[in-house]
């Protein structure tokens, strides 16, 4: 890589990480304690910069920073959650927009939709 390609790349880690850090750590500290839910998104986010380059090569690099997150959380609180369920934390919880939550998730809206319509059945 050159070095204006690792500046680019350094640079969309950066917003990536301003755009996320915040919801991520509501997220975590809403299903942990506090201390161990600054871990988890510290671990993450440490983890999506190590492979940046890797990461934004795939098809939805929000999506696969979401599935990582969610999967650390999964393990640290012993029970995976469905997409229904991190919806309605980020929506009704947290109050997060759904166009928020579908860049959060790297979903699209109407699917955020579909899964709060869901959890309300």
């Amino acid at each position: 890589m050159t070095s204006r390609t690792l500046a680019a790349s350094a640079a969309a880690f950066h917003a990536f990480y301003d755009l996320n850090r915040f919801a991520y750590r509501d997220y975590a500290s809403a299903l942990l304690p506090s201390e161990e839910a600054h871990l988890v998104v510290t671990q993450v986010f440490t983890l999506l910069a190590t492979d940046w380059p890797r990461v934004i090569g795939r098809p939805n690099p929000a999506a696969f920073a979401w599935n990582l997150f969610t999967y650390h959380i999964a393990l640290r609180t012993g029970a995976p959650r469905t997409p229904a369920q991190d919806a309605a934390l980020l929506y009704d919880t947290l109050h997060h927009s759904i166009n928020t939550i579908a860049t959060l998730t790297g979903t699209e809206p109407p699917f955020v939709g579909t899964l709060l319509t869901a959890t309300r059945r």
